[in-house]
């Protein structure tokens, strides 16, 4: 069984308060009692318990808490004097215990529980409507991005890549890249291209993680129309 119960601090009031048995029994019958309308078989009898009730036998419910057979029925029928709880014997199969007032002091925990829920349920709307535009606004950029990847024509760092385009990763700058960055880049990606070399010519086509987290859609492109002729690379030994 799944749930609270609540304890009312008026309990301290009650001169069972003082007797550290009489407490333990009592809040066993709380943790017990049913918080909803049930019914099963018990043999071939069918049982219905009502909120705040629950079936016990004597042994079993005082080896549960660690007492004697006799001291949980004493303090039972102590709270049935004390019009705390109702019992009703059912011969040779134990007994239905009722607590009484339940609705009092217990009901209000579905009350809080479906506060609770509603709030849960608003921040777990909140945050899909959240993820749905995210995942959305990540959708719309893809075909923007296989654009860049074709035309870039280094394929390496394919997934790092994406994350940037998307804006799942920042820039160095510290900002996500947008609409307006997107654009930009598709701009300038063919003249940036026809100007850098894969090899070791100079000037050298920069890795696409590298352009992209750096923002070099902004840079100047070297070679273009500077008449500048490539300079290839050696090794000196």
């Amino acid at each position: 069984m799944t749930g609270w119960i609540k304890l009312h601090r008026k309990l301290r009031e009650n001169p069972i308060y003082m007797n550290s048995h009489a407490v333990h029994v009592w809040i066993e019958c709380l943790l017990r009692a049913s918080h909803h309308r049930k019914e099963f078989y018990l043999g071939r009898e069918k049982i219905m318990l009502n909120e705040g009730q629950f079936i016990m036998g004597r042994s079993e419910f005082a080896k549960s808490i660690g007492m004697s057979g006799s001291t949980v029925w004493f303090w039972l029928n102590q709270f049935k004097v004390d019009s705390m709880v109702d019992i009703q014997t059912i011969h040779g199969k134990g007994s239905i215990i009722s607590v009484l007032r339940w609705s009092d002091y217990q009901v209000l925990d579905s009350i809080v529980d479906t506060g609770k829920t509603q709030n849960e349920h608003r921040m777990n709307t909140n945050n899909n409507i959240k993820k749905e535009k995210n995942d959305k606004k990540e959708n719309n950029s893809l075909p923007d991005f296989e654009i860049f990847w074709r035309k870039y024509n280094y394929k390496i760092g394919k997934p790092d890549c994406i994350d940037y385009w998307t804006g799942k990763k920042r820039l160095k700058n510290g900002k996500q890249m947008n609409d307006e960055m997107r654009k930009k880049c598709l701009s300038v990606i063919d003249k940036y291209v026809a100007n850098t070399h894969k090899d070791d010519t100079y000037p050298s086509r920069k890795h696409p993680k590298t352009y992209l987290y750096n923002s070099c859609w902004d840079d100047e492109i070297i070679g273009e129309n500077t008449g500048q002729q490539p300079v290839k690379k050696f090794n000196h030994k």
